[in-house]
């Protein structure tokens, strides 16, 4: 279990991480959003032992990153895929890996092929592309076979059947009872992976909530409608005052009156319905609407100078 205490960090005196508590616990996928310069790098940063608090603490079982003797069979971690020699093969900085904290030499063997780099494992990381230099970082978090894993922006460069691929693999990583924290601005991908939300703005914390419960606390209110009779449909509907836009195939979809009252209203006017399904807001919509207010970085219509507070640490 990962757990942060009143977690705080300044730059230059401004808070990037502004008294953040939060626990990531063992078997779920937790999704770690929020705007860029929210605070979520820092936060991973923090938690890892890269960056030193100005103040609170943050401990991985119970202890600070740094008081882990073998961290890798702990702690998985992927922040930065490119942090690796361009001049050593996979094979070999696995290996090094390896030795540095214990591991034996098939296990080097064991996570290439896992994230299907075996056949390349001799060839230097220099001339890996974008996704098979993803497959290599996720090797290396995987290397300790650690109980927890921090993932940022995972699927970076991965293609379809990689990514699918790797969202089997964290579900079944947390079905182990493991932990896993997960950071991605994917958020169609986000919905379907993780069980849990963390959301933080401006360093602080917004939302520690199941996935369908924010989903659900922050969507807007839908009905899709279906009738062969649509454009009456419409007209009465907005003549309610409802909202009404172009669904898929010929659907629309209604804001500001309820499936309840759509179907009372087409019964009251005769009007024959072939569909009428409630629909919840997807993550993007709900995370949208929760967060606007801490989007830091903002491209305005016509012109308009975005607006750029102090803050500069995603």
């Amino acid at each position: 279990m990962i757990e942060a205490m009143n977690l705080t960090k300044r730059y230059g005196g401004r808070p990037a991480v502004d008294g953040l508590s939060f626990q990531v616990r063992p078997g779920a996928v937790t999704g770690f959003l929020g705007p860029n310069g929210a605070g979520k790098s820092t936060t991973m940063r923090l938690i890892l032992g890269l960056d030193a608090p100005s103040g609170g603490r943050v401990v991985v079982n119970g202890r600070p990153y740094r008081a882990l003797r073998a961290p890798l069979r702990e702690v998985g971690a992927l922040l930065d895929a490119k942090a690796v020699h361009s001049g050593r093969s996979a094979y070999h900085h696995l290996l090094w890996l390896a030795r540095s904290n214990g591991l034996a030499r098939r296990r080097v063997e064991e996570v290439l092929e896992q994230v299907g780099l075996a056949s390349v494992a001799r060839k230097r990381a220099g001339g890996f592309s974008l996704g098979m230099g993803q497959r290599l970082g996720l090797a290396a978090a995987l290397l300790g076979n650690p109980g927890t894993l921090i993932l940022d922006e995972p699927v970076n460069g991965l293609d379809t059947e990689g990514i699918r691929w790797l969202r089997s693999l964290l579900k079944g990583l947390a079905d182990e009872g493991r932990t896993v924290l997960l950071s991605s601005h994917l958020m169609s991908e986000m919905e379907l992976t993780a069980d849990h939300l963390i959301v933080i703005g401006r360093g602080r914390l917004l939302a520690d909530t199941p996935m369908r419960e924010f989903i659900e606390r922050n969507s807007r209110p839908l009905t899709v409608v279906r009738s062969p009779n649509a454009a009456r449909l419409r007209a009465v509907l907005e003549e309610r005052g409802a909202l009404v836009q172009p669904h898929d195939a010929g659907a629309w979809l209604v804001s500001g009156l309820d499936a309840a009252g759509i179907g009372k209203l087409a019964i009251d006017r005769g009007i024959e319905l072939h569909e009428l399904a409630p629909r919840l807001s997807s993550l993007e919509e709900a995370y949208t609407k929760m967060t606007d207010a801490d989007v830091e970085y903002r491209a305005l219509d016509g012109g308009s100078e975005p607006r750029i507070d102090a803050e500069t640490t995603s």
